[in-house]
């Protein structure tokens, strides 16, 4: 095996994006003839360079690393894309066949789209150049002839990158000048962007290795935030090309009459499906409904297809149907040949889709970047606002719809979630740098350092790494095949051919989703989603598979249940599919609540006339608002940005405790953990817990309704927040469900282990019990923390210590504290269709608050 030069590490990325110069010789600057094929290109077309082409062109050939931000369907792609191949077209190298341009993808879609348009826009140009795609589903003989005849411009993805690196591949990469990093947000966010981040770090030691200028970094994206840490994250030298949107997005409710605060479950298919389907047949064109999980996908799907003339093309689109289907949904969208798709976000990333025309989105958006990014799909072309009729299904849902186009409206977009400290992706990266050739200790860690998402990598943690490649930890390290990595005691390379093919194998963050198996003695019955397991006690009964289960124990990796032939009704395990409302969101919710509190006092048909005016509703609509907010008004009090409502009431032998904290289902999760494990620390007795968006809700024995404010203020307290939730997860099914994304990344484990293997769950055990400072479990501590949004559930907590407390005790739930009721009260769901007996449940509850009288303040 080669030895390896000392690598000087580049500098750490910065807060900000610098704005200093790097050496022009990196990248050849786009020359004369470069610039006349690409004026050539935009007379053949009869167009001219739009805003974000302009301001790409004017600094492209200074070589520097950019990051371009400019609205879906503005032409940012071709504004990277067009200079790199006019240059390749009009200065052609000497060097030896390979890889020049390298373009990753989020997903195959993307750049199977890409390829077809830029094999198109090479052809205008007048090139000869070759586009490829190289992903999981290029065959053995297509990669082949990749390496005898390497394409110029190579489409993938990262983890397809990350494998071609891997291996004899590698070698065409040698002369990339220029990688394009398309959707940016999707491509860095979470695990996988910290992996890529690696990826690319590993791309530049492998040019250094062959004494080649590192390849140019291109990033583009529609919803980049924040900029400077996107920036640095690209690279430290990124300069930012940010357009703005000249047509702003036209964003509103579109809404039946709503006459009931909490429609029942026939409203929907009653009222809404009706108007969908007229505002699919008055569309000249493709209308997109998004919807919130797969299953509303399918049902709505069904609905429509079952309404609509037997002529038009309906389909669904969502990410648990095959690749098949999904490329074939895809390629009809292209075309034209569908009148509706109903889809989930899978649909949202930025594949041009110009038959559409319309876009619906059934209920409230979780994030506004998910809804711009929804909307641009209308008419995906350069000048044309994005477009988007949001259709709630309660009241709460015009709410919180509002207040998702009032923070989309204000520039309130997400900030990407960019990962740091991953210790199980600095495995997964070492071993990847130990794939090229051997190199010290000191070296890999200078590589690992080289990337944004492990910068601030210690010491220490380095070393726990390297042990980790040697033996596997203290626990594991008798069993040698543990050993995917050995040392002279200066150099450390790759153990032997099985742990090069496991690396290869391993590669990649993505695990789906987190999930728990159920067993029925031996047999597995099904797999649970891991939020909904986790909230299951010993005893709980709930439906899968059509039958009813009751659960006998809680194991770290399972659910163990046994048949259950009592006539009580069981809760069906439909529970997690949606995401978590963002931070934006949520605080614009909490903000129109208090506005819409202030406007309580008024006269009756001025509070209507107010609330169809703020909300941009039907008046009908707004009169249900009304009547909810008149009721939360009488009954407790209304959320507001200046104070912490808490409500208590007794259910027969039970209390329910309900907290409006606005901190989004994952960190109220584990708001909800930690507040159980105080209270069971406290008393001694245990507590379920529900986490919804804007509250959480904590059910135990009937005393919990008399503790005081004081006993509440320590239970929300965010001062050992971390410890009490961690704690409290550390054993249950979701560390271990989370333990194998981790053992997974690490690759300690892989899906698809032949039976009789260790499964996560015995490894996690081990590690807990007999080497409790491991690695891993550092890593997996890290991993439910980030996952959860600890630091928001921190902040939230935090702000709501300075607040003004309400405390009220009632006799029953406030409307606002319904869906937390609903959701715990297991006896009210009932039926095939959970979604709607819930809707039913929490309906009738609306009506018994009504009738009940109004509960005095505490």
């Amino acid at each position: 095996m080669s030895s390896t030069p000392h690598l000087r590490p580049e500098a750490p990325a910065t807060a900000r994006a610098r704005r200093t110069r790097v050496r022009r010789s990196s990248v050849a600057p786009v020359g004369r003839s470069a610039a006349a094929l690409v004026a050539g290109w935009f007379a053949a077309r009869g167009d001219a360079p739009t805003a974000v082409q302009r301001a790409v062109f004017a600094a492209f050939d200074e070589g520097r690393p950019l990051l371009v931000t400019a609205p879906t369907g503005s032409g940012k792609t071709a504004a990277v894309m067009l200079p790199l191949m006019a240059e390749l077209i009009a200065h052609p190298t000497d060097a030896p066949p390979g890889v020049r341009v390298l373009y990753i993808a989020p997903v195959r879609a993307l750049s199977a789209t890409q390829a077809d348009a830029l094999t198109a826009m090479v052809a205008s140009l007048g090139g000869s150049l070759r586009v490829a795609q190289r992903t999981g589903d290029t065959s053995t003989k297509q990669r082949a002839a990749q390496r005898e005849r390497p394409p110029e411009v190579l489409l993938t993805t990262p983890e397809s990158l990350a494998v071609l690196l891997a291996g004899p591949g590698r070698e065409m990469l040698t002369g990339v000048r220029a990688v394009v990093l398309d959707e940016l947000h999707l491509l860095a966010a979470g695990k996988r962007g910290a992996l890529l981040s690696t990826t690319l770090s590993l791309l530049d030691t492998w040019a250094a290795l062959h004494a080649a200028p590192h390849p140019r970094r291109l990033a583009l994206s529609a919803t980049a935030r924040p900029l400077d840490a996107l920036a640095a994250w690209v690279h430290p030298d990124t300069e930012v090309i940010a357009v703005a949107n000249e047509a702003p997005a036209e964003l509103r409710i579109t809404d039946p009459p709503m006459e009931q605060a909490f429609p029942d479950g026939s409203w929907a298919w009653r009222k809404v499906l009706p108007m969908i389907a007229r505002q699919v047949a008055e569309t000249d064109g493709t209308t997109l409904l998004f919807v919130g999980a797969r299953t509303r996908a399918e049902q709505w799907s069904v609905a429509l297809r079952d309404v609509l003339p037997a002529r038009y093309g309906v389909a669904c689109f969502h990410g648990s149907l095959s690749l098949e289907e999904r490329a074939r949904v895809a390629d009809e969208l292209r075309a034209g040949s569908l009148r509706v798709v109903v889809a989930t976000s899978a649909l949202e990333v930025g594949v041009d889709l110009p038959a559409v025309r319309r876009v619906l989105v059934l209920g409230a958006p979780n994030a506004t970047s998910r809804l711009l990014q929804a909307a641009g799909r209308a008419d995906h072309r350069p000048g044309v606002p994005a477009r988007a009729e949001l259709i709630p299904t309660s009241a709460l849902d015009v709410v919180r719809c509002a207040a998702a186009i009032r923070a989309a409206q204000g520039g309130e977009v997400e900030p990407i979630t960019l990962r740091e400290g991953d210790l199980d992706v600095a495995v997964q990266a070492a071993l990847g740098r130990l794939q090229l050739c051997s190199a010290t200790a000191s070296e890999v860690g200078d590589g690992l350092r080289a990337s944004a998402s492990l910068r601030a990598l210690s010491g220490d943690d380095l070393d726990r790494v390297m042990g980790y490649l040697a033996h596997g930890g203290d626990a594991l390290a008798a069993y040698p095949e543990m050993a995917r990595a050995v040392s002279d005691g200066e150099r450390w390379a790759i153990s032997g051919r099985r742990s090069e093919r496991l690396y290869r194998q391993g590669i990649g963050t993505i695990v789906g989703e987190v999930t728990v198996e159920v067993r029925h003695g031996r047999r597995v019955v099904g797999q649970l989603d891991g939020r909904f397991a986790v909230s299951l006690e010993v005893g709980d009964r709930f439906v899968l598979g059509g039958r009813k289960w009751r659960v006998t124990e809680r194991a770290s990796d399972a659910v163990l249940v046994r048949p259950d032939h009592s006539p009580e009704r069981a809760l069906p395990a439909w529970h997690g599919q949606r995401a978590a409302q963002s931070a934006q969101v949520a605080d614009a919710v909490e903000a129109l609540w208090s506005e819409l509190g202030s406007l309580v006092h008024l006269a009756p048909e001025e509070l209507v006339e107010r609330v169809t005016s703020l909300l941009g509703v039907h008046p009908v609509t707004a009169r249900a608002v009304c009547e909810l907010v008149r009721a939360q008004h009488r009954h407790a009090s209304l959320p507001s940005t200046d104070r912490f409502v808490v409500e208590l009431h007794r259910d027969g032998a039970r209390a329910h405790l309900v907290a409006f904290t606005f901190a989004g289902s994952m960190a109220n999760e584990l708001i909800a953990r930690a507040v159980a494990a105080r209270y069971r620390d406290e008393t001694g007795e245990a507590a379920s817990v529900c986490a919804l968006d804007e509250a959480v809700c904590v059910t135990a024995d009937a005393s919990l309704a008399e503790v005081s404010v004081e006993t509440l203020r320590r239970w929300f307290s965010p001062e050992g927040l971390r410890e009490a939730a961690m704690g409290a997860l550390s054993e249950g099914v979701l560390s271990g469900a989370y333990f194998r994304e981790v053992a997974r990344v690490a690759q300690l484990w892989m899906p698809g282990t032949k039976a009789g293997a260790a499964t996560p769950g015995l490894l996690h055990d081990v590690l807990r019990k007999h080497d409790p400072g491991h690695v891993l479990l550092r890593a997996l501590d890290h991993t439910l923390w980030t996952s959860l949004e600890g630091e928001r559930a921190l902040e939230a907590l935090a702000e709501r210590t300075g607040r003004r407390w309400h405390l009220h005790r009632l006799d029953g739930p406030s409307p606002l504290s319904i869906p937390a009721r609903t959701w715990m009260d297991r006896d009210a769901v009932r039926g095939d269709d959970p979604e709607r007996a819930l809707l039913d449940a929490a309906n009738r509850l609306f009506q018994a608050t009504l009738g009940r009288p109004s509960t005095a303040r505490c």
